[in-house]
């Protein structure tokens, strides 16, 4: 982030037809985040920038005035302010840190280089068609709080991770994620 950024966020998706939310051709009747909004799944926050900066009044200034408008209503607010005030946004323009179910059903969306955080929308961590989602959280389903985090979480996900079958690989999210999702696997290595 720069000195002016409050957050940063991702992408909402592609700058195209596709896109079936932040289109002002299509839907959407209040200003977003340029060109195709913000997906608030997964957001950065520098929470002393954003005291400083006021953006409460900045929230609630969009909150009156499209407040009817609003269907994805966290989301939708975000963009609304942010689509006011761009220049507070670090925009992540790659998938890699935040890899989510639309990217895996068309891989038009986005092919990650390496995927670093998993964000489980629209049940995808429950779908076995959506590896590597469905292999997080079988591991996490497994799980008891009153185990050892790294035997009894961190290795049986990391085996599970390593060990994507050519059926896998088929899947949807298989498609998009032809490795084992090596940055995942190298970050929960340093929790164990």
């Amino acid at each position: 982030m720069n000195k002016n950024h409050v957050t940063t966020m991702s992408q909402n998706g592609p700058h195209d037809r596709l896109n079936p939310w932040y289109n002002k051709n299509r839907y959407i009747r209040m200003p977003f985040y340029p060109p195709v909004g913000l997906q608030s799944g997964l957001m950065w926050m520098n929470l002393t920038r954003m005291r400083r900066t006021r953006f409460q009044q900045l929230w609630r200034d969009a909150f009156v005035k499209y407040n009817t408008e609003f269907y994805l209503h966290d989301q939708d607010i975000l963009n609304a302010a942010f689509g006011a005030k761009p220049e507070m946004v670090k925009m992540l323009t790659t998938c890699d840190w935040h890899y989510w179910l639309a990217y895996c059903l068309s891989e038009a969306y986005c092919t990650p280089r390496k995927v670093y955080v998993l964000h489980g929308i629209n049940s995808s961590f429950h779908w076995k068609s959506c590896y590597p989602f469905s292999t997080v959280w079988d591991a996490f389903e497994k799980f008891s709080l009153d185990q050892d985090i790294g035997s009894h979480l961190l290795e049986p996900l990391l085996k599970a991770l390593g060990n994507q079958t050519k059926e896998d690989q088929n899947k949807n999210c298989g498609k998009c994620i032809n490795t084992p999702t090596e940055a995942l696997v190298g970050g929960l290595r340093t929790l164990i």
